[in-house]
């Protein structure tokens, strides 16, 4: 939350202060969110050993199904009876993107503490459920519109890169999956670069007044 702050910060006092193209522009405006989104994928990814696959699925599939149905009829039942704009200047798009959300900094915080083995291993598993595409899978089907599976697709090829890699030499998966951790940061200022605080709060408020 803090970078996330700080660049907010940035963009609503003084936007535009790094858009001079090349790498600064990369690096400080929601210009690098997508590399940073597939670095993280990737390192994801690297963390997860096909040998443990099978019982990582029946834990952490398991629960993560069982979210999805519930998130998609959530989204069913909010979208029939408020539409797409909502109720209380909460859009649907909005409460799907929120049921929906994973916060992989938590997660990784709680295993370092209580991990059993498995669990640290299932944080790539995770990570897929941590990117854009997924509530933008689960919008599609709870609004019965045809799912752009392209999203998707872009989303799962860093994984699957990362998969292979981290598999077919250990040495890769050590070296990459820790570095999921120290980009969640990068990814929080890369999210804040595209935030006026004042547009936020006055979005805030009115949903908050209205209800």
């Amino acid at each position: 939350m803090i970078p996330m702050l700080l660049s907010a910060l940035v963009n609503t006092f003084a936007p535009g202060l790094f858009n001079i193209g090349g790498v600064s522009e990369a690096f400080f405006t929601s210009a690098g969110t997508n590399y940073i989104i597939g670095a993280i994928c990737f390192c994801s990814g690297a963390g997860i050993d096909i040998k443990e696959i099978v019982p990582i699925l029946k834990k952490y599939g398991t629960l993560m199904l069982v979210k999805t149905i519930l998130c998609i009829g959530a989204g069913v039942l909010y979208i029939h009876f408020f539409g797409l704009s909502g109720i209380w200047g909460i859009s649907a798009v909005a409460l799907i993107a929120v049921i929906c959300s994973t916060n992989p900094s938590l997660f990784i915080a709680l295993i370092n503490d209580y991990d059993k083995g498995l669990d640290k291993g299932a944080f790539g598993f995770i990570g897929l459920f941590c990117v854009p595409a997924y509530p933008i899978f689960v919008y599609s089907i709870s609004r019965a519109a045809d799912i752009s599976w392209m999203p998707i697709l872009s989303t799962f090829l860093p994984v699957l890169a990362g998969v292979i890699i981290g598999n077919l030499d250990k040495n890769f998966a050590d070296l990459f999956a820790p570095a999921v951790a120290p980009l969640i940061p990068f990814m929080g200022w890369i999210f804040g670069a595209s935030i006026n605080i004042f547009d936020a709060f006055r979005s805030a408020l009115t949903g908050t007044v209205l209800v």
